[in-house]
Order: structure tokens, then sequence, then C-alpha cells
């Protein structure tokens, strides 16, 4: 089969770099006055006369021949033009030129000796290598051990034949897929993801050593509404709604202030969760006797156990009825803080003017079930002026 002969350009041109319509060319064998046979066809079968002719664009006809030839190109009264001689011509393969008889120098990767056995034999060397990173596969290749520093990049798979230093919580026997990306020589990252989809888990090699697994954190993996208010767990989200619910667990709540009256007054609605409850005293007074605080539980006013004192200068007074707030009938103005120090104990502190005078205590009660309320009573007579609030956190 004969090869296209191309004759550098596709219209030859004269010196002024303009084509020339009718232009010549005649072929010889390369580096030869030998006359050499051209072909009007691909299989050889139709020669050409010589000269021949460019059409009135200067476009040549398309020439075969299979052989290494030389070619005279001249203007149609046999002048050459620039180029002329071309030697050698330069040949292309043509539709019928297979690449089976492309010869072909074997490598130690590709052993053949044609251009289409190598073609093929660079696509099963592809496809080998690509199926051993378990690309392109329906089942990725099974990893033996997992700590191999040899390992090439690509996907894999482990059960619980595979050994190796596996991270923590992960079961072989659930099976899964490692994912190992390469860098410089000696250092890679895997990344392995359990079948169920869980937390991912990542390690880097550096220098031929595996560092330790980190867990990555699951988008799913919410805290709790008792982790996020316990602070604790250090693994999980936090949506919005659980910091909240855990900023609620320390903020201080305000009751709505009251403006006392009658011989007791009731605050509830304190949360089993509250620690630390405050009483805010503004001008407070009884016709007889001075406030005292009581715990409530389960509604009811806690009115004996405790053991509390507050004094002023050159006076003071003891209680077991309650938290007492002053030694002197003088109207209150300031707070009490109560707190809940460990399980059925609180223990309080306050600090107030009495009066023109400064009055403080403090005081402490055991053995007290949950705490939902706060009582203001007495040690005798009415409240008769101010204003008590109550908050908690």
């Amino acid at each position: 089969m004969g090869d296209l002969i191309t004759l550098g350009q596709v219209r030859p041109t004269d010196w002024a770099g303009d084509f020339v319509p009718g232009a010549r060319v005649t072929f010889f064998l390369s580096n030869t006055t030998t006359p050499a046979v051209v072909y009007q066809d691909e299989p050889e079968t139709i020669p050409f006369a010589q000269p021949i002719s460019a059409n009135a664009d200067g476009v040549f006809p398309a020439i075969f021949r299979s052989a290494t030839l030389r070619a005279v190109v001249t203007d149609a009264l046999g002048v050459p033009l620039p180029g002329s001689p071309i030697d050698p011509c330069v040949r292309s393969f043509t539709t019928l030129g297979a690449a089976s008889a492309v010869s072909f120098t074997p490598t130690a990767e590709v052993p053949v000796a044609n251009v289409q056995s190598a073609i093929e034999r660079v696509q099963v060397n592809i496809g080998t290598r690509l199926s051993g990173a378990g690309v392109g596969v329906t089942q990725a290749p099974l990893l033996a051990n997992i700590d191999t520093t040899a390992t090439p990049s690509g996907r894999y798979r482990y059960d619980t034949s595979s050994t190796g230093l596996f991270p923590v919580g992960v079961v072989k026997a659930d099976t899964g897929v490692i994912v190992i990306s390469s860098g410089a020589v000696g250092n890679q990252v895997m990344e392995l993801t359990p079948r169920d989809g869980g937390n991912q888990f990542f390690r880097a090699m550096v220098a031929l050593t595996w560092g330790a697994w980190v867990q990555s954190i699951d988008s799913l993996d919410v805290a709790s509404q008792a982790e996020a208010e316990a602070g604790v767990e250090n693994t999980k989200f936090m949506t919005a709604l659980r910091v909240q619910q855990a900023v609620a667990l320390t903020a201080r709540v305000y009751a709505t202030s009251v403006v006392v009256s009658g011989a007791t007054v009731n605050f509830t609605g304190i949360p089993s969760t509250a620690r630390e409850i405050e009483v805010l005293f503004h001008n407070i007074n009884v016709a007889s006797g001075v406030p005292l605080v009581q715990l409530m539980v389960g509604g009811v006013a806690v009115a004996t156990g405790y053991n509390s004192a507050a004094g002023t200068s050159g006076a003071e007074l003891l209680s077991t009825d309650g938290f007492i707030t002053t030694p002197s009938n003088l109207a209150l103005s300031g707070i009490m803080r109560i707190v809940r120090a460990a399980s059925g104990l609180w223990v309080s502190s306050c600090s107030f003017r009495a009066g023109s005078a400064e009055s403080s205590g403090g005081g402490s009660i055991s053995g007290v079930g949950t705490v939902d309320g706060i009582r203001l009573a007495s040690t005798g007579g009415n409240y008769n002026a101010g204003t008590a609030v109550v908050s908690w956190r």
C-alpha cells in the first residue's frame, strides 16, 4: 500500500509568496536522478504521468508511493520554485497503512514488535494497574496488612483477615474501605471508612513511619441534650439547639418581682437542676420580727433544720427555722445567695443594708429533697412593705 506524499506546502508559492497555478512536480528516488513512479491511488495501481500539474488554485492531487523520494517543483515554464528540490519527501500513513505494519522497539513493559500490539499492551497495562489500585472494579483488592509502607496509592478493602493497627472502635469483621494517597517517597495518607458509613479515620505516614489514627466527626453524630448540659462529651457536634440548652442550664432566670405582703410569700417553678438561688430584697419590712428565707420541696416550705445566723455591729440573731436575714426589725435592701454544695446540702450567705446599718449572715441546711421554690417567712408578723425578686441558675 502506498504512503501519501507531502510536498511541505499544500500549495507551492513563488519568490513573491504568491500561489502558483499550474505548478509542476517530478519525482525521483531519494538522492538520485532516477525517475520514480508515483500513483494516483493508495493501492498503487494507477501511475501518474509526470510531471504532475497543479490545478488553477495551485493545488496538487493526492500522490502515493511507498518509497523515499525526491521531488522537483517548478512553475508551468519549468523554473524551480522556492524550496525545490524536496529530499526526502514527507510520507504519511494512509487509512490502509495499519498500525500492525509499523515496527515498534520492545520494552520491558511493552514487549511487542508493532505499534498496534504496543497500543493494546499499554491498554492492558493501564487496566491492570488501575484495577490493582481499586479503580474501575466492583470489588477493591484486599489489603492484607494495613501497616505496610510500600502499598501503591489507590482504593482497597479490609476484612477480618487483615492485620495491622486499626483505629480504636473499628471492628475488622464489619469490613470497610481504605484509600491511600501518596506524596513524596515514604509519605502517604490513609483514610479508613467502616462499611456502616460511620466516622472516618485518618493517619499519615512520614519517612516510612505511620502516625496515630485521627477520627473525624460524623455530621450526624450530634450531642444529646444531657451531653450538652453535662459538658463532658468531646467527640460530637453541638447544634444551635444544644448550645442554647447548655447555656440555658447555667443562665440565670429571674422570676417576676413581687410586692410582698401577708405572713408568707412563695416563689415556685425553680427547676430541679438549679444549683444557685438568689433572693433580692428592696426596702422589705416586717411589722414585727425579721424576714426568714425558707426552701420549698414539693411545694411545701422546709421550716426546720437550718443552722443560720445574721448580725450587725453589736447584735446577732440565730435561727433554725430558716435562713435569717438580720437581727433587727428594719427595712432591708440587699441579696441572699443560696447554693447547692452537694446533694441535699444548701449553704447561704447574705448582705443587706438594714436601716442605716449593714447586716450580713450565712447558714446551711442538709438532708433536703429536690428544691422547687422559695418562701419568704418571718420570725413574727406580716410583710408590710418592699419588693422581692428570686432568680436561679
